[in-house]
């Protein structure tokens, strides 16, 4: 198996192997389908230095990933900072990656995760982060042998709804329990007010985005009232997902829903379908006040009935632990975040200096450089 790497050029396009090994793997992640990646590149590019890396088999590209740094000083203390793939921390924020790893077929995952650790330490970086990556997957491999003074994890669950175990029944009628008391009660307190509600699929690319935007007025609502931030406050973040929603949309790879009757929506869901599995990336309800009705629990219910009509195979909430995610969930997996210190001495210093003022309750600089 031979590595072949080439400079990371933020105005060029994909290289020529990673759509065709994009299908060839039959990955169903949209953050390492070409759409998402060149939009990224587009977006945030510019402020990454990297390479492309792919391993060729006989001639055949069987594994390929990019691999792009950025210096980030913290109060002065530059860190040399590897990511993978269309992650990384830019100047301006950046939206959320899961499902991350290097690309590859099936039966080079351990050949490929012993070259990347080889290459890892090949290379020059102080801390190496690898973000919404399975255990199992080639990151993952990899982490058991590059070492490092220090490695941090924080692991998230990523709930899903299998949707081929459902059959033929509807999904409403499988969620039981208490769980399945209030669902039903929640659609009906709906309906009562509203008449019958349906789901709305944006038709073409002008109406996704305009039921993008409708979902961005409701989402900021509630996050204000919450007191609490979100990236899609951000222009550079709109920007990049309403270009993500033009690129995607011909080929049916995002769906903008929208839940609700004529006059009202209920909610609007932005999600990817990519082989078969819907990715639900995020969503805007409206919340009425001083009302119990949970306008979230059933865009979710609708959409999950909605796409086991349309034949596909699972419904992923992506990562984070909620009440309504384990309310209409069937199966779970884990996704890691992960930051490995390099073994260098200026670095294990930090480090300890950073351990002892914690212990100590002292107010640090350096948490920023975690």
């Amino acid at each position: 198996m031979k590595r072949r790497i080439a400079p990371f050029l933020s105005a060029g396009p994909l290289p020529a192997w990673w759509t065709p090994l994009f299908e060839a793997t039959g990955n169903d992640s949209v953050f390492l389908s070409p759409a998402w990646m060149s939009t990224w590149i587009d977006v945030y590019g510019a402020g990454f230095s990297g390479s492309w890396v792919h391993w060729e088999d006989g001639g055949r590209v069987v594994a390929g990933c990019l691999l792009v740094e950025r210096v980030i000083r913290v109060k002065g203390v530059p860190f040399r900072s590897q990511f993978l793939n269309a992650t990384g921390k830019a100047a301006s924020p950046t939206p959320l990656a899961e499902f991350n790893d290097v690309l590859h077929l099936p039966g080079h995952a351990d050949a490929v995760a012993a070259d990347f650790v080889r290459l890892l330490l090949e290379r020059r970086w102080a801390r190496l982060l690898l973000s919404g990556h399975e255990p199992a997957g080639v990151a993952g491999r990899a982490l058991a042998k590059v070492g490092g003074t220090q490695t941090e994890q924080r692991r998230q669950p990523s709930p899903f709804v299998d949707l081929r175990a459902l059959g033929d029944q509807p999904f409403e009628t499988t969620v039981t329990g208490k769980s399945g008391t209030n669902l039903r009660r929640n659609r009906r307190a709906y309906e009562a007010q509203l008449g019958p509600v349906a789901v709305r699929r944006a038709a073409d690319a002008d109406e996704a985005l305009r039921f993008f935007r409708e979902l961005r007025e409701l989402h900021l609502a509630r996050w204000t009232d919450l007191d609490r931030s979100s990236s899609l406050a951000a222009d550079a973040v709109v920007d990049f997902h309403e270009r993500v929603i033009r690129a995607l949309m011909p080929a049916g790879g995002v769906d903008l829903l929208r839940v609700g009757n004529g006059d009202r929506a209920v909610g609007f869901l932005y999600n990817f379908v990519v082989n078969g599995k819907v990715a639900m990336f995020q969503s805007g309800f409206d919340y009425q006040p001083a009302s119990r009705r949970s306008p979230g629990l059933l865009t979710h219910a609708l959409a999950i009935e909605h796409y086991r009509q349309r034949g596909l195979r699972e419904y992923d909430f992506l990562c984070g632990d909620a009440q309504y995610k384990r309310t209409l969930c069937n199966g779970v997996r884990e996704l890691m975040w992960t930051t490995v210190y390099r073994d260098r001495p200026w670095i294990r210093m930090l480090l300890a200096a950073r351990r002892l003022r914690r212990r100590m309750n002292w107010p640090t600089d350096l948490r920023e450089a975690a």
